[in-house]
């Protein structure tokens, strides 16, 4: 059984819908067990943590639905009483705000990875300027980029899908000279 829980550890902290049949019926198996009842309630845990955002059929939730399901999972005395989990209860009590900022804003993906791009960006653009890495340096890299970006996302670019444009001019050069 040791072993079992060691080679399938990290199932459990899996979304349901992104498992497996066989891993499904692994985490069963070990919910099964001896030790069955307390990797109910750390499966139980991680399960209502990934429903506080999304609801069963992935439709984002609002914030107040939001807010009432972060109150009972945080308050739940079954998790309490595991002293990992309370940890977890207690960190993530202080930081809801920050990670519910998506669920204010429609638009916004519900992942930290363009916050995790635009680091590794920085850091790529810095790599062959150590010794430019005075504070007014970094933020005027930062400002660029982000000005960059701003470009890159306001301008509207519509490509014709199944179209070859090798060896075309741009249509706006064409236009201009139509127009002369």
């Amino acid at each position: 059984m040791r072993e079992d829980l060691q080679e399938h550890r990290y199932l459990f902290l899996h979304r349901p819908n992104h498992l497996t049949a066989d891993q499904q019926a692994q985490i069963d198996t070990l919910l099964a067990s001896p030790v069955g009842s307390q990797l109910q309630v750390a499966r139980r845990f991680v399960e209502e943590w990934y429903l506080l955002w999304h609801d069963t059929k992935g439709q984002r939730r609002t914030l107040d639905e939001a807010r009432e399901r972060f109150a009972a999972w945080s308050s739940d005395s079954e998790y309490a009483a595991v002293a990992s989990l309370r940890r977890v209860q207690a960190c993530v009590t202080a930081q809801f705000e920050h990670l519910s900022q998506f669920l204010r804003h429609p638009r916004w993906e519900a992942t930290n990875n363009g916050a995790e791009r635009m680091g590794r960006a920085f850091r790529h653009r810095q790599a062959p300027h150590f010794n430019l890495r005075t504070g007014p340096a970094m933020e005027g890299v930062i400002v660029v980029m982000a000005c960059q970006r701003k470009a890159a996302a306001t301008t509207c670019q519509h490509r014709q899908i199944a179209r070859c444009h090798r060896g075309r001019k741009p249509r706006q050069q064409m236009e201009v000279r139509a127009a002369a």
